[in-house]
């Protein structure tokens, strides 16, 4: 929190305190030093977001820190450090880099592309199995639990076949339900600055759900760490004190039921009302949020927790979430609501009830009280009363992916215009890149898309805009068409578009018109079900417009 000063901290003295008192530390590894910092010349801001000039730099780091805190001793002649120590055992996993998918020159932890981040990712964790094989390498915590966040981990592709995931012992994400209630949230304020949320976005516990699909089909078997959350008091992002001791058990135990394997509460001290800035569990004078009793509690009631899933069984009232874990063998509830107090209304008879701040009684479960803020429930008298509706719950997850599995078979053309830096992709069974489309990208009859028609069109990108498929457009005028093959059947056709002007009239045609979309200046999403015919189709308009993406799925 800043006061550690003069600005050096003795990390083996903290490390080894830290193992004293049973506590192990996860190290996240960024900001260049000046001096190797490639800022250009000039910089005034954030020279420490760059990356180092040379990459390698960053690998030999992670090399001397590993080596030094790791279980391996090293021959002095390998090590840079004054005293040449090594072996330490003081450090067991190291997290490369801070939210390197954030973008702002001026503030953003990493100051790069992604392609980049990569290579130095890759460089770091070699450095790190170099000095202990053992040790495990986390990434980046990637600003946002959405599948796109992360995907570039399994798209891209070095040199020799290999790619970022390859690389990665656990796979970090944040997120910031800001003052949304996370069971509901649609936008990460913290990964998405500007704006509000896209039409359909998937909520928090949805996006969890799509996190945890991706990695059982592109990561299967590596932890998820969800390696920031928490909620601000305050400023631009933040309720009150009383939201945030209610909200941050919440959120911690929905990335736990969905599957998340560890869960990092930012931040331990702070309630100055700016961004992050104000989401302590403690004050700036060291008295205690209520959150630090609720969380205190939510620790203390998960202890024997199994890991894994927990199901969310159904209840008459969808504002009313009940989750059922296995604790010590035995099953162990949770519950809470989104709206008015009401009854649990469930009847598992007597049951060792733990409201959030700790306090314990034994009770009937059925009339028990639910409010905001959640409440525990062990040593339950009628357990057998939940056999049914946690089958149930298993029951809809079954059938769930098996419409994947359906889905995952569907044709699907994916157009997302005016970047290849900024991809776009979308679940669909599995998990579909978009092809990028520059406005260059003339039409190819092998390729089979492309633009045609009179030359002028151009690519724009908006940097404060989160959403790939929105965040890159082709600018097109009249006269001009993309152009693109399809196999016929019928399509849910989506179109993401804005008029540089009042209105225009987007249309999609083959031999003959198909359908036609009025395209305001504030644009949109614009959405068909068409029977298309097999062959090439022409997008074009009757006056300018900024194309963002284009989709066509079966259905």
């Amino acid at each position: 929190d800043g006061s550690v000063a003069p600005w050096r901290v003795d990390h083996d003295t903290y490390l080894r305190k830290c193992r004293e008192l049973g506590m192990k530390v996860l190290p996240y590894t960024f900001q260049t030093p000046k001096w190797l910092s490639r800022a250009p010349e000039g910089t005034k801001k954030n020279i420490q977001g760059h990356p180092p000039k040379d990459f390698a730099t960053y690998g030999e780091m992670m090399f001397q820190l590993a080596a030094r805190y790791g279980r391996v001793k090293h021959p002095a002649a390998e090590l840079k450090s004054s005293d040449g120590l090594s072996g330490l055992g003081l450090l067991d996993v190291y997290q490369l880099w801070n939210e390197p998918n954030l973008e702002g020159p001026d503030w953003a932890p990493w100051v790069g592309s992604m392609a980049e981040y990569f290579e130095i990712f890759r460089l770091g964790a070699e450095g790190v199995k170099r000095a202990d094989p053992s040790a495990r390498v986390a990434t980046a915590g990637f600003a946002g639990v959405g599948v796109d966040r992360v995907d570039g981990l399994y798209r891209h592709v070095y040199a020799d076949g290999k790619r970022p995931v390859d690389f990665a012992d656990i796979l970090c994400v944040h997120y910031y339900s800001g003052k949304q209630q996370p069971e509901v949230a649609t936008l990460d304020r913290n990964a998405t600055r500007t704006g509000d949320a896209e039409p359909g976005a998937p909520t928090y516990p949805e996006s969890l759900r799509q996190l945890m699909d991706w990695r059982d089909d592109f990561a299967p078997g590596k932890p998820i760490w969800l390696t920031e959350t928490g909620n601000d008091v305050g400023g631009p992002m933040g309720l009150g004190e009383w939201e945030q001791g209610a909200k941050i058990p919440r959120v911690t135990m929905l990335a736990l039921a969905a599957g998340i394997d560890k869960v990092f509460i930012y931040r331990e001290r702070g309630s100055t009302p700016a961004q992050h800035a104000g989401a302590g569990l403690m004050r700036d004078d060291d008295t205690y949020r209520a959150s630090w009793f609720t969380f205190a509690t939510l620790i203390r009631q998960f202890v024997g927790v199994a890991p894994g899933r927990a199901w969310r069984i159904a209840h008459p009232d969808p504002d009313v979430w009940v989750h059922v874990w296995m604790r010590d063998g035995k099953p162990f509830v949770t519950a809470w609501t989104l709206g008015k107090e009401t009854d649990l209304g469930l009847d598992l008879g007597k049951c060792e009830v733990v409201d959030a701040f700790g306090h314990a009684m034994r009770r009937e479960a059925k009339t028990l009280r639910l409010g905001a803020y959640p409440q525990y429930l062990g040593a339950i008298g009628r357990p057998e009363a939940l056999v049914a509706p946690v089958k149930a719950a298993q029951q809809q997850e079954a059938a769930r992916q098996a419409a994947r599995r359906r889905d995952a078979t569907r044709r699907a053309l994916l157009f997302d215009f005016g970047s290849k830096e900024h991809v776009a992709v979308q679940t669909i069974g599995r998990v579909r890149v978009f092809q990028p489309v520059l406005a260059a990208d003339r039409h190819d009859p092998a390729r089979g898309w492309g633009f045609e028609g009179k030359d002028g069109a151009r690519d724009f990108s908006s940097h404060w805009i989160a959403d790939p498929l929105r965040k890159d457009r082709v600018r097109l005028q009249a006269g001009s068409a993309f152009r693109f093959r399809v196999e016929a059947g019928r399509y849910r056709v989506s179109l993401q578009a804005a008029a540089l002007g009042d209105s225009v009239t987007v249309s999609l045609r083959g031999e003959k018109p198909l359908h036609a979309w009025d395209v305001g200046k504030s644009g949109g999403d614009f959405e068909a079900e068409l029977d298309l015919p097999s062959g090439d189709l022409w997008l074009d308009a009757d006056g300018w417009v900024e194309l963002q993406g284009l989709s066509l799925v079966e259905v």
